[in-house]
């Protein structure tokens, strides 16, 4: 349980996109643009709390790897997203996304770095690269899995 509630925390704070994020505009081509609308829209709404808008960017069969390795299946991943769990981000950078599209399966790579205050009260970077596969059904992109690694 601490595995997973440290994680949701790392999550949390690396929720990709909204109003406590930048991001750099990815250099994409024509047809990755979908790809990254869904990435983004995942991280819009786990900022927000929302999981239906959640669960609408994602497979059936998701499943997710966080930062300390724990393995969460979609439920588990969509009941920590509830409004009463929300708890306030730091400020983020999303920067070095990578798209590789093969068929229906595509790939995206991103580095996300936030700022926050470290042990000592200083104001430190921490970054964590975060690896999206994305599948696409019945016309258009879900999230089938993610994984957080952070970046020492």
């Amino acid at each position: 349980m601490a595995a997973v509630m440290m994680m949701r925390c790392g999550l949390a704070m690396a929720a990709l996109f909204g109003s406590a994020t930048t991001m750099a505009a990815p250099v994409a081509a024509d047809g990755d643009v979908a790809v990254l609308e869904v990435v983004a829209a995942f991280g819009r709404a786990r900022l927000a709390f929302d999981p239906a808008a959640v669960a609408a960017t994602i497979t059936d069969d998701y499943v997710e790897i966080s930062p300390v390795g724990a393995v969460d299946p979609r439920a588990e991943m969509l009941g920590f997203y509830a409004p009463a769990n929300r708890r306030p981000a730091p400020p983020m950078t999303t920067s070095e996304q990578s798209v590789r599209r093969h068929g229906n399966a595509a790939i995206v790579l991103t580095k996300m770095t936030f700022r926050m205050n470290g042990p000592d009260g200083a104001v430190q970077d921490r970054s964590m690269r975060v690896g999206y596969l994305l599948r696409r059904e019945s016309g258009r992109w879900l999230i089938a899995s993610s994984q957080v690694t952070p970046i020492r």
